[in-house]
């Protein structure tokens, strides 16, 4: 199963802009950690956190 989310919110500084959808290559129930703006930077996100809920909207589940 895979999840994508769409970004609610812009954060021009982890490459994130608002209407953009997003693959997590990494999810569990208590994180989801996406490919950074920058080469070799990976962006850990607490699912549980005031960024989450700010910048995220959980889109659709798929295979």
């Amino acid at each position: 199963m895979s999840t994508t989310y769409k970004v609610t919110a812009s954060d021009p500084s982890n490459g994130l802009f608002a209407g953009q959808t997003i693959k997590p290559y990494y999810e569990d129930g208590i994180e989801m950690i996406i490919t950074g703006s920058q080469l070799g930077v990976d962006h850990h996100i607490r699912k549980n956190s005031q960024y989450f809920n700010d910048h995220f909207f959980k889109e659709e589940d798929g295979e």
